[in-house]
């Protein structure tokens, strides 16, 4: 046993001594343990965040109806910058008149379907033919909007302009005021109100064609009342209306045109415009700032305003995006309603923002937002349209009681 032991511990020395070879210390290996890193697994939420953020650039499309005096700068700065600005494309805009706006609009609303992914389009309403009144394309296509509330941020004083289900937005209204002619006649012998113009017993320049007319002799008639309403037409009243059976669509050559309106007060009109209003030099008239020539006549002082004391007219503009839209649709919307492109365009042509901090034309801020605001429902109320139409045509000013004859 006591052999065994020593045999052992023998063989295990020299185990030991062959191991360390001539007395070096013994070589450790260490060998690092294999790491395996795992990639922490990605949550739902982040994919969709991830998803989110991935510029998505697709197409939208336009049918926008602007005014001639900024249709250019608007269709310019659309096709510019849109897609420099938020790297979407778009693929088509329609930068129309009102007549063709119209046919646009309700091509597409009769079909149940829209004709472009964002609508921009204020209102022809009343007028002949039938199928130019945008208000009733707006109703008919109601069902085809996105539904945006809160969207963009109103002022108080707008907020009458919500749209209950807001399947369409306002983010901008043109302003339609008294403007008189300061060498013409004196400031304090101007009417203050829409009122008093029934007791001037002189001409008064009306915008009585086009897509102004029915709008503003609406807005006149539910202000003043049926009784001031005739005794306007009957003192201050455009003899010229029967011109629009000559009607070439031309403002510039029709003394009824909302443009044509200020050119005669400011006293620059054609032959024609003053052959409409026999001759004479019309001292007062109902205006928009929409006009470059009543916005630079405020300026140097060739033209005069009144702010009426029930409040200026305020005509909506509206805008609205297709159910279900894409990113680009939603992007257009948000340029054309709150980008500082379009808001410099919209102040440079006179229209006064709605948004909260939105830029308005001065002698708007001046008069505190006293805007008289006439529903949409009564803005195309046939029934009203159809009275305005037997009271004009009754005192001569209207050829067959046609506000428009296109």
């Amino acid at each position: 046993m006591k052999i065994k032991k020593s045999l052992l511990l023998m063989l295990s020395l020299m185990l030991i001594v062959s191991l360390t070879g001539c007395g070096e210390a013994p070589v450790e290996t260490q060998q690092e343990p294999a790491v395996t890193q795992q990639e922490p697994a990605v949550t739902q939420q982040e994919q969709d965040e991830k998803q989110e953020k991935a510029p998505e650039i697709v197409e939208t499309s336009l049918l926008g109806q602007a005014p001639g005096s900024v249709r250019k700068d608007f269709e310019h700065a659309v096709l510019k910058f849109f897609p420099e600005e938020t790297g979407h494309r778009i693929s088509q805009t329609w930068f129309r008149g009102c007549f063709d706006s119209a046919d646009d609009f309700w091509e597409g609303a009769n079909k149940g379907e829209l004709n472009a992914n964002v609508i921009m389009a204020y209102g022809r309403t009343g007028e002949a033919p039938e199928g130019t009144d945008i208000y009733g394309a707006w109703y008919v296509s109601r069902p085809l909007l996105k539904s945006m509330p809160n969207h963009i941020t109103l002022r108080p004083e707008f907020e009458v302009l919500v749209d209950p289900e807001a399947l369409w937005q306002v983010p901008f209204v043109d302003t339609m005021l008294i403007i008189y002619n300061p060498t013409l006649i004196d400031r304090k012998d101007v009417p203050t109100s829409w009122a008093g113009l029934a007791d001037f017993d002189k001409q008064i320049a009306i915008p009585a064609w086009g897509c102004f007319a029915m709008r503003t002799l609406t807005y006149l008639y539910e202000i003043v009342g049926e009784d001031k309403f005739t005794q306007i037409m009957e003192n201050g009243g455009v003899p010229a209306l029967k011109l629009c059976r000559d009607d070439s669509r031309d403002e510039l050559d029709n003394p009824l045109a909302a443009g044509c309106a200020v050119k005669a007060v400011l006293s620059t009109g054609t032959d024609e415009i003053r052959r409409g209003f026999a001759g004479k030099d019309i001292a007062v008239g109902i205006g928009s700032l929409q006009r470059e020539e009543l916005r630079l006549g405020l300026e140097d002082g060739t033209l005069g305003a009144i702010w009426p004391e029930e409040g200026a007219m305020a005509f909506p503009y509206l805008m609205a995006v297709r159910k279900n839209p894409n990113a680009a649709d939603l992007a257009l919307f948000d340029f054309l309603t709150k980008g500082e492109t379009m808001q410099k365009i919209v102040f440079e042509g006179g229209w006064s923002s709605t948004l909260v901090d939105g830029p308005v034309h001065p002698i708007v801020e001046e008069n505190k937002f006293n805007y008289y605001f006439v529903s949409l429902e009564e803005l195309r109320n046939e029934t009203t349209h159809r009275r305005i139409e037997e009271i004009v045509a009754e005192h001569g000013l209207h050829k067959k009681g046609c506000v428009c004859c296109p």
